[in-house]
């Protein structure tokens, strides 16, 4: 439950767990929450502590609904009543569910699920507590599913946080790892060791994977290892890939042959696999062997050597290829085609038949491409279906011939893995797909060449003695240089020692040995510096790829050449360096002067590779002298294309299936795209908020400004939870009407207050589907402002009204403007001004006490005409809602549920008895959920005593009303109707009629008479007091204290107290008899007579 709780809120409790630990708040304190997520809304209890640390988190969510304590009702002092609330909430939230899933397990775990399991827990136990009126064991009124393995799936899918986490947290801790292993290699070969440890190199891969299966039960698909190339073979590195523990052989080095070894790492609980071969070389390449034109003769192992790179170096390739297609297609098919078709067509340069016809086996060559989980199950691709899973793609080519073709011959196997992500929006109504895709794992490097000789691999930073014949002097020996061929799928570059001669260049490397190359194997030279000293300068050397040349240079360096057989070394410089400050000062000056390479040529432009390599460089030249630097900034240092890739992932994320050409351009509008003319429109302002939050008062105020040049039309409805379409489109064609009317003197405008309980888009879809298209053409959406009352917010607590985080929405507001709590610091506007900035970071927030705007700047931005066509705001708009505009279920609900009663009715209301009444409502409130509470009313009426109408509006929350002379003449005949609407939730026709009739003089009901046992014991009492020194009756008196007879009866009351009682009687039933006879007298109207 933990592990979905973390990945709902976006790694919460990692990332800010040091925040939490220093806050000093128990753990319990923190945790103490509980998330229902239904279809349409997610309810959310939690504690006046955790609501602050979850609200940038949840506020966002369609249909949130808090219930939590406000900040002063829960002090610490009454826990009692904070876990009263906490049971009662629990048991509201749940009352609409049937069945309850709960995510038991987490992922890579297993546990069998028994519902009675949950019955133990505290919370469930108060459940059944008749003292919260629960209805008995949770588990016996509610189904409870266990639903982990459906959660597990979908917790699995990689979005544009995922990512991010994954790259911030779990990616560095493996590429530091296999930075080790890489280490573990060098050390090894330095310290002149008579064999490489296989257990001790992969030891940095296993131990890091282990840590992180600690304590799990389950099993994983993907383990790291490290083969040796007499380990290969076919059959020992399927059992590898299969995830079999192998017996750890080491490398002898003291064999004359060059090997190679497969490295595989994982990533525990993530789904981030690679895998590379690297090779080792008996022979490092030397300079000093180099001195005659006509190159070396290299031994048949070198070649050889060079033949497994150039295999490697293919299938690389060949897995680039297959990325690319499959991204463009989603058809694994056609990626394994373009996969084999590249591998073919690479390996058929080294003019090899037998490796031709082995690559032709199928059963020798292994093609996956597969999604990956969390616990490296592999799971099949569906053609044509875009998975949203991290993807594993790997390449594997079993008992690879030798150079000599020998059948029996073979140089063991090669292995090539990336773990990528593509993001794909696709187009509805035919197969377009765009598509961006992003390699995890491209930063390991997918090349590495060692010398097996140690001292031979040492980089020094001193001129080599070469023949000054051939070379000429030294210009400059200078190490920190970088170099790279063109393919930039081979960055990082490689750090070197260069030397600058007057003839030529010579670079060596710390791991293969070094390379020459005179003024006569250099074509071109081209420097480029951006045209600033604090650039990074390349130097691009083109060299034309001779068979000798081949043989002088690593394969790597030429892998790409274009069609006339040219490739092109990259030296780059960085600046303020030596090496930069040198090659200005010494290197070019003396190339210039006198020497046999060629004139450097300096550039103002590069191509695309090369362009990308330059920036790949600047970006961390630019970051190592920045003060900030942040995790992920870090990691996209060597991942170019993160940004772009997270920017495109966040959008196709946002989708649930294909989209319309319209969305989709929506999407990729650029920021800079310019805003069509409004000229010829008739812009709308949309001014919109719950009832009684002002927005009636600043529609007033804002169709009062400049009225001498602008006509303005003011569109407004009685009802809040429902628009009225068909009068919105009258409103337009009046507008469009008057537009025309006044086109040359005025400008037409129009005003829609909108119903507080709509969401927004179905005010802006109205306007666009007006059946006539030339009227829906006339009109442009300028911008949408809300209106909110602090003190007309919540409901209850935390619970805000409906709709109101909806209207916030990014991309569907561009300002809002409080009403009230603005003259003085307010908590209240404070908290919510928190709750707004959570769900929108942009949006204008203004301050317009009543709702009357006086500052012109804030005026200018709720009249503004283009603030709502935005790019930034279409594109927000089309990732919360993408299908709106076809009218499709709304993403935020009107939750609780509002509906709007209209009651019509012939007669005055009393003026004192309705106010009071109203003022009443609020004390008759019910807590969540708030069936029967009354939020708004409005209405025209008059009362009795005036002929006048009136019109009422009243908001219960804010207690705010507002009571106004109709101006308008609503006389009907001699029968006038008055009309009354309530706003709330789950309101009932009869009950408001009943509350309607306590504010008239209703016909009373007739009195029955009294009987002698209808008088109360005090009423007797009084009559008494009243009559008691009466005259008595003969033979009665009283002797201070009691009434005595002469026959010595005694009484305390006095002797003819039936005769009072009856006289009381007859008098009162005289009374009721007048009353009844008046009311059959007099007539009385009926409310709801029409």
């Amino acid at each position: 439950m933990y592990e979905l709780l973390n990945y709902l809120l976006f790694g919460f409790f990692d990332i800010r767990k040091d925040e939490l630990e220093s806050s000093g708040f128990p753990e319990e304190i923190i945790d103490d929450m509980v998330i229902l997520i239904c279809q349409d809304h997610v309810q959310i209890y939690c504690n006046p502590v955790n609501y602050w640390y979850l609200l940038p988190y949840v506020s966002h969510w369609p249909g949130i609904q808090f219930h939590c304590l406000s900040d002063n009702q829960s002090d610490g002092e009454n826990d009692d009543a904070a876990e009263e609330f906490k049971i009662q909430s629990f048991i509201s939230m749940m009352s609409e569910c049937r069945v309850i899933g709960l995510p038991f397990t987490g992922q890579g775990h297993t546990s069998e699920f028994t519902p009675m399991e949950i019955e133990k827990w505290p919370l469930i136990q108060a459940f059944a507590l008749e003292d919260f009126g629960g209805g008995g064991f949770f588990t016996l009124k509610h189904e409870v599913v266990d639903i982990s393995s459906q959660l597990h799936h979908i917790q699995d899918f990689q979005d544009s946080v995922s990512v991010e986490l994954l790259l911030t947290d779990h990616y560095p801790l493996m590429s530091r790892q296999w930075s080790n292993m890489l280490q573990c290699v060098k050390i090894s070969l330095d310290s002149k060791c008579q064999a490489l440890s296989q257990k001790k190199i992969s030891e940095p891969l296993r131990s890091y994977f282990n840590h992180g299966f600690v304590g799990h039960k389950g099993k994983t698909g993907k383990i790291p290892f490290v083969l040796f190339n007499q380990d290969t073979d076919k059959k020992q590195l399927e059992r590898a890939l299969n995830g079999e523990a192998l017996e750890a052989s080491d490398l002898s080095l003291k064999t004359n042959d060059n090997h190679h070894m497969i490295c595989q790492a994982a990533s525990p609980h993530k789904p981030l696999v690679c895998a590379r071969t690297y090779f080792f070389c008996n022979q490092p390449y030397d300079i000093t062997k180099e001195t005659s034109g006509d190159g070396l003769q290299h031994s048949s192992d070198t070649k050889q050597l060079r033949y497994s790179l150039k295999i490697y170096l293919s299938m690389v390739r060949a897995v680039l290829a297959s990325i690319k297609v499959y991204s463009q297609t989603l058809q694994v098919t056609q990626a394994k085609a373009a996969c084999f078709k590249t591998l073919t067509d690479e390996c058929s340069k080294l003019n090899n038949q037998c490796l031709l016809d082995h690559i032709k086996d199928g059963s020798l060559v292994q093609f996956k491409l597969v999604s990956l989980n969390s616990n490296h199950s592999e799971e099949s691709l569906t053609e044509g279906v875009h998975c949203k899973k991290m993807k594993l793609i790997s390449l594997a080519l079993y008992d690879i011939p030798s150079l000599h073709n020998t059948k029996q011959d073979h140089i063991g196997s090669m292995l090539f893995a990336e773990s990528f992500l593509d993001s794909c929006i696709q187009l509805s109504g035919g197969c377009d797909v765009n598509s961006h895709v992003f390699i995890l794992t491209s930063c390991i490097p997918r090349h590495q060449i060692w010398s097996l000789s140690g001292n031979d691999r040492k980089m020094h930073t001193s001129a080599p003695s070469l023949p000054i014949d051939f070379w000429g002097e030294p210009l400059m020996t200078q190490g920190d240089i970088s170099m790279t061929g063109t393919w930039t799928a081979l960055l990082p570059p490689e750090r070197v020692v260069l030397t600058a001669w007057t003839h030529g260049v010579t670079v060596q490397t710390s791991d293969y040995g070094s390379v020459s190359l005179l003024g006569s194997d250099i074509n071109s030279i081209a420097l480029y510096d951006g045209d600033s000293m604090s650039k990074v300068t390349l130097l691009l050397l083109k060299i034309n790829l001779t068979s000798i040349m081949a043989d002088r240079l690593p394969p790597h360096v030429y892998s790409e050449v274009d069609e006339r057989g040219m490739f092109t070394l990259i030296l780059a410089f960085s600046p303020h360096t030596k090496a930069h400050t040198q090659l200005f000062g010494n290197v070019l000056p003396a190339w210039k002067m006198e020497s046999q390479l060629p004139e450097v040529k300096r550039l103002d432009e590069l191509n695309c590779n090369i362009l990308e390599i330059h920036t790949y460089l600047q970006r961390q030249i630019d970051v190592s002298f920045s003060s900030e630097t942040w995790p992920l900034k870090k990691v996209s240092l060597t991942m170019p294309h993160l940004y772009d890739f997270l920017e495109h992932l966040t959008t196709s994320c946002g989708l649930y299936g294909s989209v319309t050409r319209d969305v989709y351009q929506s999407l990729m509008v650029s920021q800079n795209t310019k805003l069509e003319s409004t000229d010829d429109k008739i812009i709308v302002t949309i001014i919109t908020g719950a009832p009684g939050s002002g927005k009636d008062v600043l529609a007033d105020v804002i169709s009062s400004f400049n009225t001498n040049i602008i006509n303005w039309i003011v569109f407004k409805q009685s009802e809040e939870c429902q628009l009225d379409m068909a009068h919105l489109h009258q409103t337009m064609i009046t507008a469009a009407q008057t537009s025309s009317h006044w086109l040359l003197s005025k400008t037409t405008r129009l005003i829609i207050v909108a119903p507080g309980f709509c969401d927004t888009p179905e005010v802006v879809r109205a306007i666009s589907s007006h059946s006539d298209h030339s009227f829906r053409s006339l009109f442009h959406v300028g911008a949408v402002t809300l209106c909110i009352d602090p003190v007309n917010t919540f409901m209850e607590h935390k619970l805000t009204l409906p709709m109101l985080t909806a209207h916030c929405a990014q991309g569907w507001v561009n300002n809002i403007v409080f009403t009230s709590q603005t003259m003085a610091p307010s908590e209240l506007l404070d908290n919510i001004q928190t709750l707004i900035r959570s769900i929108n970071y942009d949006v204008a927030m203004l301050k317009a006490e009543q709702g009357h705007v006086k500052r012109s700047a804030d005026l200018d931005l709720i009249m503004s005409e283009t603030a709502f066509s935005e790019s930034h705001m279409e594109r927000s708009r089309v990732l919360l809602k993408p299908y709106w505009r076809e009218g499709y279920p709304h993403a935020w609900p009107c939750l609780p549920v509002m509906n709007d009663v209209l009651l019509q009715f012939t007669h005055p209301l009393e003026k004192h008895l309705t106010l009071i009444n109203l003022r009443n409502l609020k004390k008759s409130f019910q807590s969540f959920p708030f069936i029967g509470n009354i939020y708004n009313v409005t209405g025209l009426l008059a009362f009795t005593g005036s002929p006048q109408f009136f019109t009422l509006q009243f908001s219960p929350l804010n207690g705010k009303l507002v009571l106004k002379e109709s101006v308008a003449n609503h006389q009907n005949g001699d029968n006038p109707v008055y009309k009354i609407i309530f706003t709330g939730v789950q309101l009932k026709e009869h009950d408001l009629k009943v509350f309607l009739n306590t504010c008239v003089k209703q016909k009373p009901e007739k009195k029955k008479l009294l009987m002698k046992e209808d008088l109360t014991k005090q009423e007797i009492d009084k009559i008494h007091a009243s009559h008691h020194l009466e005259d008595l009756p003969e033979g009665w008196y009283y002797n201070g204290s009691q009434f005595v007879s002469m026959d010595g009866e005694r009484s305390h009351t006095h002797p003819n107290l039936d005769k009072f009682l009856s006289d009381y009687l007859a008098k009162k039933n005289a009374d009721i008899a007048q009353f009844n006879k008046r009311i059959e007298v007099e007539s009385y109207t009926s409310l709801w007579q029409l």
